[in-house]
């Protein structure tokens, strides 16, 4: 769902061009975070609690969001995951003995899953042939559309659409894990 250009009623906006109103991107995101968090976790309750956390959080950072990095729903994912890890970390060290809590966890987790999250998506687009490598690199890290690329690359634009669909689904498989 593409966003309409805008103030949300909190007052802010998510930088980028796909979305700008954070009560629409609450509302369609919201219930897809609760149930990728149902999934893994089978108290309601704290369900709500770590997907109303991770939702505060993207809020509240907003202005640290760099849409060149990845897409909003991406870093929200992100936030989410490292959210759900800290629970079951919590949990684990409630049932087992007393952990120290050190400062910035969250921090240093999400920057270890953005970067391990770098590396799968290198690794999955190396399996890719040279072609639909090129293709995906030029849609999605240089913002190119179909028909540009189709222009550099001497080939018809429903030809790039297909190779790309193609090589998006050959990568679905060793970044399913991330939820991408």
């Amino acid at each position: 769902m593409k966003y309409m250009a805008g103030e949300s009623s909190f007052g802010k906006k998510i930088s980028g061009d796909e979305v700008t109103d954070f009560d629409a991107f609450y509302r369609e995101n919201y219930p897809k975070v609760c149930s990728w968090l149902k999934k893994k976790i089978s108290n309601p309750d704290d369900v709500e609690d770590i997907a109303s956390d991770a939702f505060t959080y993207f809020y509240k950072n907003l202005g640290h969001y760099d849409q060149k990095k990845s897409s909003p729903v991406t870093w929200l994912y992100v936030i989410v995951n490292s959210r759900w890890k800290n629970y079951m970390r919590d949990k684990k060290t409630n049932d087992d003995i007393e952990e120290i809590d050190l400062p910035g966890d969250s921090d240093i987790e999400q920057a270890y899953y953005l970067q391990e999250l770098r590396d799968a998506i290198a690794d999955a687009l190396l399996t890719l042939p040279e072609r639909q490598r090129t293709i995906v690199i030029l849609n999605y890290f240089q913002g190119k559309n179909s028909s540009e690329i189709a222009g550099m690359l001497g080939m018809s634009a429903a030809n790039v659409r297909m190779d790309l669909s193609r090589a998006l689904k050959k990568m679905r498989g060793p970044l399913r894990d991330y939820h991408l």
